[in-house]
């Protein structure tokens, strides 16, 4: 069905910073017309990374098109807005908002200096149009993504999609110009991804964390932690935009130091919204597993919270430039994610202990008290209390693993963890916790 394939080097994209995907491409059309996902299930049926086409750059428009003639009819390419209606993504790098909002004439624009090519009064301002397609002129308009069309396909280069493909070179895609998203956070079992890092670093003390904060934006997120015997954990987060908290664990929202109930017994999902200035939405699942999704204002950067069992897992991303430029705490220097202390002086970076103690939150250093009860640790009365596995002159701790006799769960969480970049610190995770959902919140490696 794939048919006019060719290999093309994709050039710098027009967008602020560095998107995702692989950097090796096979182009190919499908001729047969089918909707958009069906055309997606059909390309990853040849190669599970396959995608629809992603078209950042007039560059790389211009090479595809050049390489081989189309599009002569409408495709459809990748972009799309079916998570959230107004906020077009491509389907593999749907971090990275490209569009928000309707046609130009009606308020809609590009965001973090990313390439576009709308046709004349498009998006349309219709929630039944979520799938975006190529015209024969390039230009872009979006449609129901259960119509017709056939489609631009990108495979990783080696791929044989069909009968037409071959003849082609290896080529690799320079880095991108699309805004690199920073981004990080903290996962349940208290590991520390740092802004621009991949791997987690470990912090296992008991007490009040300062994990990021930005005082000139009023911007601040603090998380509690918990020893038990076989490890510790992050079991409750409190996050400040403004003058307005939000408090988040297991089955528990507070906003504002007011309790609100949530139903962990079925799948919800409801709008949180205070005076325009913070919003978000919370979702549960059959599972019980709880999602939250906050942002301020009119900022394209948000705060996503998830919770597995008991476990509470922070991920921050700065979508626009200066949210957390002078952020301080667990997530290190914004940027490049270096161990900063207090003094903005570099820290060992082997040390982890240290910086934890460091980033203990600390009124009298002007850190800010969000949660509305006190637990645990507090300073200055006390600094964050370590289990006794931890080793200090190791300056690493070692968890007993409750689950190491267990081949039933090792598999589980070998399997759970195979695309993560920290798969021993994944596995290892498992073992200890016996909750495999924490795989989940480990950067992947694909």
């Amino acid at each position: 069905e794939f048919q006019d394939c060719q290999s093309v080097t994709r050039p710098t994209s027009d967008c602020d910073g560095a998107a995702a995907g692989s950097t090796d491409l096979v182009v190919c059309r499908n001729d047969v017309l089918k909707s958009w996902q069906q055309h997606r299930n059909d390309a990853q049926a040849v190669d599970s990374q396959a995608e629809l086409l992603r078209v950042d750059s007039q560059a790389f428009r211009d090479i595809v098109n050049a390489l081989t003639g189309f599009p002569d009819n409408s495709y459809w390419i990748g972009l799309n807005d079916q998570t959230t209606e107004g906020d077009f993504v491509w389907v593999d790098d749907d971090q990275t908002v490209v569009w928000r909002g309707a046609s130009t004439g009606e308020g809609g624009a590009p965001l973090n200096g990313c390439y576009t090519n709308w046709a004349a009064s498009e998006p349309e301002d219709n929630t039944a149009n979520n799938c975006a397609f190529a015209q024969d002129n390039w230009a872009w308009a979006d449609g129901g993504c259960g119509s017709s069309f056939p489609a631009l396909v990108q495979f990783p280069q080696g791929t044989t999609p069909g009968a037409a493909y071959g003849n082609c070179v290896d080529v690799t895609r320079p880095p991108s110009d699309c805004l690199s998203l920073s981004r990080g956070g903290d996962s349940g079992d208290p590991h520390f991804l740092r802004w621009a890092q991949q791997h987690h670093d470990s912090f296992h003390g008991e007490c009040d964390l300062l994990l990021v904060s930005n005082r000139q934006k009023a911007i601040h997120v603090t998380i509690r932690t918990r020893i038990r015997k076989w490890y510790s954990y992050i079991y409750k987060t409190a996050i400040a935009i403004g003058e307005h908290v939000v408090e988040l664990g297991k089955a528990y929202l507070a906003i504002d130091g007011i309790n609100l109930t949530l139903d962990t017994a079925s799948n919800t999902s409801f709008p949180m919204e205070l005076q325009d200035a913070i919003h978000g939405t919370v979702t549960i699942d059959a599972t019980g597993k709880e999602e939250f999704r906050i942002g301020w204002g009119t900022s394209p950067s948000f705060i996503s919270v998830t919770i597995i069992g008991v476990f509470v897992n922070v991920d921050v991303q700065n979508r626009e430039g200066d949210s957390f430029v002078e952020s301080v705490g667990m997530m290190g220097k914004y940027g490049t994610g270096e161990m900063l202390d207090r003094k903005g002086q570099p820290m060992d970076p082997n040390d982890m202990n240290a910086f934890g103690m460091e980033w203990q939150v600390k009124p009298d250093r002007g850190d800010p008290l969000l949660f509305s009860q006190p637990e645990g640790p507090q300073w200055p009365e006390s600094q964050c209390v370590l289990p006794q596995w931890v080793d200090l002159k190791r300056k690493k701790g070692r968890r007993k693993l409750r689950g190491s006799n267990n081949d039933k769960l090792i598999e589980e969480a070998k399997s759970a963890c195979s695309d993560v970049i920290d798969y021993d610190l994944c596995v290892e995770d498992i073992l200890a916790t016996g909750e495999i959902g924490l795989a989940k919140t480990f950067v992947s490696n694909k």
